[in-house]
């Protein structure tokens, strides 16, 4: 029996995670296989959700906890990256992608 496919859709500030993970790695850093690397790493991965979006786990921190949101945010994590997503009838929304050290309390939604 085939599974259900969810569609992805990215946030526009997803989308700016992303191009700026880019160019860090492949600009700042001069590495820019490596960060061709990743990002497809990150596609992948991220493409999986398409048939398994709830085969992560909900994100709890306390900055989420104050806020009334209509879902749960879900984390996924790639190599030092954190990618976070939410799931709404048949879409996996792609929220933020962002550096798993970075202080999450300072990241904006």
């Amino acid at each position: 029996m085939p599974q259900n496919k969810y569609k992805i859709e990215y946030l526009p500030v997803a989308n700016r995670d992303l191009a700026e993970i880019f160019t860090y790695l492949a600009v700042d850093l001069a590495a820019p296989q490596a960060a061709a690397n990743l990002l497809e790493k990150i596609e992948q991965a991220i493409t999986l959700l398409e048939t398994f979006p709830y085969a992560h786990a909900v994100y709890q921190t306390a900055s989420f906890q104050d806020k009334a949101l209509p879902f749960e945010f879900r984390s996924l994590i790639v190599n030092s990256y954190l990618i976070l997503y939410y799931v709404t009838e048949n879409v996996v929304t792609i929220a933020r992608v962002v550096y798993g050290k970075r202080n999450i309390r300072d990241v904006k939604f």
